[in-house]
């Protein structure tokens, strides 16, 4: 197995090597066990490159829904907060609020408008 196999014996396409560190020697492997370190520690760097990517990433999304979040109570509570009722203008709204209306709190622009 140490030879050069002869032309008509040769596997095409090549084997490829099999994903994965090197074997360990002690497992018969011919392949230093720096080799093995060394795809070691490649992965291990590059799986920590990857995981700061994935929580730099995460991190960013989490920011941006924190502050869509805080906006939107902001809206919310602009919009709730108490305004006083007010006509739109170039609706006269009859005094009394309309007559008697099955809303505690009558809109007076939509009063106004079913009147007509």
């Amino acid at each position: 197995a140490g030879r050069i196999a002869p032309p008509h014996q040769e596997r095409w396409p090549r084997p490829r090597r099999p994903w994965g560190p090197p074997s360990s020697p002690a497992m018969g492997c011919r392949v230093h066990h720096r080799s093995r370190r060394r795809w070691c520690l490649n992965y291990h760097r590059l799986l920590k490159e990857l995981q700061q990517r994935r929580d730099r990433r995460r991190g960013a999304a989490r920011q941006a829904l924190l502050a869509q979040a805080e906006l939107d109570r902001k809206l919310f509570e602009e919009l709730t907060s108490e305004v006083p009722a007010q006509a739109p203008l170039g609706v006269t709204v009859p005094e009394g609020g309309g007559g008697p209306s099955p809303c505690s709190s009558p809109h007076p622009g939509l009063l106004a408008e079913r009147k007509e």
